[in-house]
């Protein structure tokens, strides 16, 4: 009985320790699992478009990795993604211009890294992200220094864009030399000092004036030029008349001559053919019509003496 007893309790203990056993396999192997899922895991790498990955192993860079799914080794790899899309760097500058006015002017420049495997790894072993700070900072300020001292204060308002092309040419040269493509540069704001604030104010309060008088000597002149226009219009008009008189009055004055010629020429044309047809016969009938029957008498001298005169004028 006692024999019996202890094989069943052994039994017992032998069904337990499988069933413990049974459930530590079974741990170990999901932990396993686990452990082998976390490792594959860990060798896929995603990189986001507008990014690069640079490979590291045992931190050595080993190579760069384009936008997509990645298997890398596990452990000893490891990527740190790096931007090649467009960024924007803003920041304050102050400069002396040509005429010596202190300027302070807000740029910002719009960048992309060149996403090429030379440019990446160049920034990321000499700079680790930090090229903002350490190239575009220095050369941004180098770049408005040098080329607002080539423009007076006055030029550096009125020729903006040509100001801004200096500085973004500049910038553009010196950046490329380290892989670093300048997309666009902007000045958003000039500021001077409150003198010479002041000083453009003023200047630009005579300008206006100055623009104003213009403006109102312009209309007057065009209002002289109506009033002599208008004049000259009166005077050509009275001109044209005073000649149309003229005209009208040599015309009558003409037209009376050649009256006065035609009636002279119409008495002279009659006298004429009256002295043509009044012959010595037809004035001597005309005599004897008109004669009373008296013979007409001449005293000739104091002597008295008197003698008829003949009608037909014969002796």
């Amino acid at each position: 009985m006692v024999g019996v007893k202890k094989e069943a309790e052994e039994t017992e203990q032998q069904r337990v320790e499988r069933e413990v056993f049974s459930k530590v396999k079974t741990v170990v192997m999901a932990a396993g699992g686990i452990f082998v899922f976390l490792i594959l895991l860990s060798s896929l790498v995603i990189i986001n478009t507008g990014t690069v990955g640079v490979l590291l192993q045992f931190g050595e860079m080993k190579d760069v990795l384009q936008p997509g799914l990645h298997v890398v080794i596990p452990i000893i790899s490891n990527v740190q993604p790096m931007s090649v899309q467009t960024m924007k760097y803003e920041v304050q500058a102050s400069a002396a211009s040509s005429d010596l006015q202190i300027v302070t002017s807000t740029i910002a420049v719009n960048y992309h890294i060149k996403d090429d495997r030379t440019s990446v790894m160049y920034l990321f072993q000499q700079f680790r992200g930090e090229h903002e700070s350490r190239i575009l900072a220095p050369f941004v300020q180098e770049a408005v220094k040098a080329n607002t001292a080539k423009f007076t204060a006055n030029d550096l308002i009125a020729r903006r864009e040509t100001v801004k092309l200096a500085i973004a040419n500049a910038l553009t040269e010196k950046l490329a030399l380290y892989g670093i493509t300048v997309d666009e540069v902007s000045i958003t704001n000039f500021e001077f000092s409150p003198e010479f604030e002041k000083a453009i104010e003023a200047k630009v309060v005579v300008e206006q004036q100055k623009q104003q008088s213009q403006i109102e000597l312009e209309q007057k002149m065009i209002e002289v030029q109506k009033l002599v226009v208008e004049q000259n219009a009166t005077a050509t008009a009275q001109i044209i008349q005073a000649t149309a008189d003229m005209e009208t009055a040599k015309l009558r004055a003409a037209g009376e001559a050649n009256a006065t010629l035609t009636n002279a020429y119409a008495t002279k044309q009659a006298v004429d053919m009256i002295q043509a047809v009044l012959s010595q016969e037809y004035v001597s009938y005309q005599y004897s019509q008109r004669w009373d029957g008296h013979l007409p008498y001449m005293m000739a001298g104091d002597s008295g003496f008197l003698f008829n005169v003949p009608m037909n004028g014969s002796g």
